[in-house]
């Protein structure tokens, strides 16, 4: 060994967050060359458990603190009083660092100058992807010295990645009362003495998996109360001060780490990742009003660039939104100008104080380089239709601009000029739960088939003056690909759409052409092409490449075919897309009826016994190329692409040959306000089946964009199966939240949320489901208690306590909903979509809302208190009481129930297939009918 690092020593603080990992991270540490000798292991375990103390006993240089309870600061600071080492770093029994951490680290500290070092942070999720550390700087190949006084958003905020030199920390410690606050409050006191770290290279990683504020779905922080408006007013503002008192001003490296800070609160609760943490509009406006008193103490520059860390860039509404609140806090006011050189400018009143300048004025971005997002294309009768939203609105305000679509034939130079028609698709953002923006959804209406060469550009007039507009292409209806100018779309089968960037040769430009099947030919071979060469992942290129020459070789086979295709969630049939398929295979001869599902699925060897040939295994060639062959699909769930593509990166390259129409036949009734999913434009949807005048009456509201002969009262054909065999089953199963469950990947089960089980849901239905009075007394009356997970709370499962009498099923599992539903007697629930089919069997149904359990969801055509079909309870021994009085008495419905689901449903035959594929083979016709006449 090197006789300069001879006495050299490191002491690891180590949290023991999961016990369960304990034994993991001390075998991680023993592989180190560095261990034995060099490394001084402190474990501190809140836990008390004595798995973890005999690990460490047999573990040399490892020293055991015990901790009962400790959260992660109190125990840091333990550990600190404890270090002997040189240098001393901090870890969780949830992390762990790369294998040449200790060497290259003893390599750096051989230079007296450097003071602390870091590795490259990585979350690793549950299925061993590895994904960046958004508020780190980026590394590079070789270690890179970082000043923070000339990088500012160079930061790396993790503290669990770094080692500091021992005479760094002297005299330092964790502040108690900050929670998970306190460590980062202590790596940026650290760093307003010492801005300079060396970043190591790329390949030296801490890696954890409890995932930090950068991760939306699983960060555990955001479901603490105290990380709102307690961080803002105990962590966030006193340092901010205490630096503007030190220093005479903020240092920029600070300013833009409480910045990254505020923004991921913001984050994290933006449209429906609303995590409900803060009760009331109440709780959020001061949260709010306390976070922008904190932005008071930043510069503009820091609020308006886009990139708060090399690896973070801050979405754009949310920017203009912080810029407005510190506005507001400052009792100033917001006006955009033009200032010059094409760039958008935002100005404050002032009220004739000596705030400087740069306050005042903040530069946002280019005049010329405003993008449109179009999010769909559709083309009917001669006339191309551009559903779009300009992203200047972040900025301005509506009527502060103009939007103007300019045609102009390529052999004459005729031009005209087609203004946008405001649409009243759902417009809102929200955060917290609250519109905080409202975006401009626009439709352009523009003649494409009257000349055969035409060009069309956009733009949109400012304060007098016209800039030209780019356009990106989002979701699975834009028909382009936004990375691949040579992109196309054919229409009507000899007309040819393609885009251009602007630049050089002009503004960004779509071009339609009327082409021979030649002219078709080569444009393919250039996309196909384009994709072989540019595609970063080439055995991808090949698939895609593979794909495209397939499609173009069948789709003359498949042209006059009626295909249609239908899904439930793709893991999991038995809903109405199945219910669906299995009629059309029965009754509908001139269809061809298809229906994907994953192969691991408990429902796919039942389902390929039956018919293997019409079944498609989702992730397959063969299921993408039959999807896109479609002419109807039966939409059950959201986001078409998705359910047929094998990975998100695919759709891309799918999209301008997603031929098929969109038929909504709906997975629960539409009679909440969900105008955010189920909106015309989300899927294109052209036809939207119904159960009941209400959720017409529903969906008839302007933010969902659908005209009346859209929606068609048909019945869900899943209703087809209720026909009730009561089995004295006493059925509870209340809805999902999203703010207690993981984010998920489509068409893949939902992971398990560590957090679950500390919610109030988690609470509320383990508490009912044990309940001994409940229990006894459906041992006395003869029923079994049932409760079925949601499928996106079945990963749960685990969480719940057991017991003798009450089977708990998870929904993703060998469950079939028919059967459950039919042999039931009584179901508990609060806003499931299955009190539907309840209800449409007449049979006994209580709701369960919990004051604590509001709906993720706002109530839309159905008021509970005078249209729902069974009692309200909203505590636990109501409840309770409610369901034993019911199984007392047989659990008869009232004829007041009865009376209200009469009244609600359209139909209460077994008929709704039928009325569903007759709507959609009448719509076609009548469709057809029009692109003749």
């Amino acid at each position: 060994m090197d006789e300069q690092i001879i006495g050299q020593v490191f002491s690891t603080i180590l949290y023991v967050d999961q016990e369960e990992l304990m034994e993991l991270a001390l075998k991680r540490f023993q592989r180190f060359e560095q261990f034995t000798q060099q490394v001084q292991l402190i474990v501190v375990d809140p836990h008390l458990s004595e798995s973890v103390k005999a690990a460490c006993d047999g573990c040399p240089n490892a020293r055991y603190l015990a901790a009962e309870g400790a959260e992660i600061a109190r125990a840091y600071n333990l550990g600190l009083g404890e270090a002997k080492g040189k240098y001393i770093g901090f870890s969780r029994a949830s992390g762990a660092y790369s294998p040449r951490f200790f060497r290259s680290a003893i390599d750096l500290f051989k230079n007296e100058t450097v003071q602390m070092v870091s590795a490259n942070p990585v979350f690793v999720d549950a299925d061993g992807t590895q994904i960046p550390y958004a508020g780190a700087a980026l590394p590079g190949d070789r270690h890179t010295v970082i000043d923070l006084t000339l990088s500012d958003n160079s930061l790396q905020l993790l503290l669990q990645a770094y080692l500091f030199r021992r005479s760094l920390l002297d005299g330092r410690s964790f502040d108690e009362s900050l929670h998970e606050d306190a460590l980062l409050r202590f790596l940026l006191e650290v760093q307003l003495d010492c801005p300079v770290y060396t970043l190591m290279k790329e390949s030296v990683q801490y890696r954890y998996t409890v995932s930090m504020e950068d991760n939306t779905s699983t960060n555990p922080l955001q479901y603490h109360p105290w990380w709102y408006g307690d961080s803002v007013n105990s962590f966030i503002i006193p340092l901010l001060d205490g630096a503007k008192e030190r220093f005479g001003r903020i240092p920029d490296f600070l300013q833009a780490a409480c910045y990254y800070e505020i923004y991921h609160k913001f984050n994290c609760n933006l449209n429906d990742r609303n995590k409900g943490v803060l009760p009331d509009k109440g709780a959020v406006m001061a949260f709010a009003e306390d976070a922008f008193q904190a932005l008071t103490r930043l510069d503009n520059r820091i609020i308006a660039r886009q990139q708060i860390t090399t690896q973070c860039k801050a979405n754009r509404g949310l920017r203009m939104l912080f810029f407005r609140g510190r506005a507001q806090a400052l009792g100033q006011a917001v006006h955009m100008v033009d200032g010059g050189s094409d760039r958008f400018t935002a100005v404050l009143e002032t009220d004739g104080t000596d705030q400087d300048f740069a306050n005042r004025v903040a530069v946002f971005g280019p005049l010329g380089k405003e993008t449109l997002r179009i999010t769909v294309m559709n083309e009917e009768n001669g006339t191309l239709f551009v559903e779009a939203a300009p992203g200047m609105v972040d900025y301005l305000e509506p009527e502060e601009f103009k939007l103007f679509a300019v045609t102009q034939d390529a052999d004459t130079g005729e031009e005209n000029i087609y203004e946008a028609a405001p649409s009243t698709v759902y417009p809102l953002v929200k955060c917290f739960g609250i519109t905080c923006q409202r975006k401009y959804p626009v439709q352009f209406r523009i003649p494409s088939t009257q000349v055969k060469r035409l060009d069309i550009t956009f733009c949109y007039e400012f304060q007098g003056r016209r800039y030209p507009l780019g356009f990106t292409f989002g979701g699975g209806n834009s028909r382009l690909d936004p990375g691949d100018s040579r992109s196309y779309w054919m229409f009507r089968d000899h007309w040819l759409l393609r885009w251009r960037q602007g630049g050089k040769d002009g503004p960004a430009m779509l071009y339609i052409r009327k082409v021979r099947r030649k002219t078709h030919i080569q444009w393919e071979r250039n996309l196909q092409k384009s994709i072989a060469q540019n595609l970063p992942d080439k055995k991808l290129a090949r698939q895609i490449v593979r794909m495209r020459r397939l499609y173009w070789l069948l789709l003359p086979l498949y042209r006059k075919k009626h295909v249609w295709i239908a899904f439930d969630k793709i893991y999991k049939a038995g809903d109405n897309g199945e219910y669906m398929y299995q009629y059309l295979r029965a009754n509908c001869p001139e269809i061809e009826p298809y229906y994907i599902i994953r192969r691991d699925s408990p429902d796919y060897e039942r389902l390929v016994k039956q018919d293997k040939k019409h079944i498609l295994v989702f992730g397959t060639l063969r299921c993408l190329l039959i999807s896109l062959m479609a002419e109807v699909y039966l939409d059950t769930h959201a986001n078409i692409p998705a359910q047929f593509n094998p990975t998100p990166d695919w759709k891309p390259y799918t999209k301008d040959l997603q031929r098929g129409e969109v038929v909504c036949i709906q997975h629960g009734l539409t009679i909440q306000k969900i105008a955010q999913f189920q909106n015309r434009l989300f899927d294109n949807i052209k036809l939207y089946c119904c159960a009941s005048p209400y959720e017409v009456e529903n969906l008839s509201r302007p933010f969902y964009d659908y005209t009346p002969d859209m929606l068609k009262l048909t019945g869900l054909a899943r209703y087809d199966g209720l026909k009730s065999n009561d089995q004295k089953i006493i059925l509870i199963t209340p809805s999902w939240r999203k703010n207690v469950v993981n984010s998920s990947v489509a068409n893949q089960k939902k992971t398990h949320n560590s957090n679950f089980k500390n919610s109030d849901y988690f609470r509320i239905y383990n508490r009912l489901i044990n309940d001994e009075t409940l229990i006894d007394c459906a041992k006395r009356t003869g029923y079994r208690i049932v409760y079925l997970l949601h499928p996106a709370m079945s990963a749960q499962l685990e969480d719940f306590d057991r017991n003798d009498y009450v089977e708990l099923i998870p929904a993703t599992g060998d469950v079939s909903y028919e059967k459950i539903l039919t042999e039931s007697s009584l179901m508990v629930t609060d806003y499931s979509g299955v009190q539907f089919d309840f209800a449409y069997m007449r049979k006994c149904l209580i709701y369960y809302h919990p004051d604590q359990l509001p709906p993720h969801y706002d109530e839309g055509g159905l008021i509970y208190s005078t249209m729902g079909f069974g009692p309200i309870c909203t505590n636990h021994e109501q409840i309770v009481d409610e369901l034993c009085r019911a199984m007392e008495r047989g659990c008869a419905t009232e004829q007041e129930y009865i009376r209200r689901a009469d009244d609600f449903f359209a139909y209460d035959d077994h008929d709704n297939c039928r009325r569903i594929y007759e709507a959609i083979r009448t719509w076609q016709k009548e469709r057809k009918g029009s692109r003749k006449a």
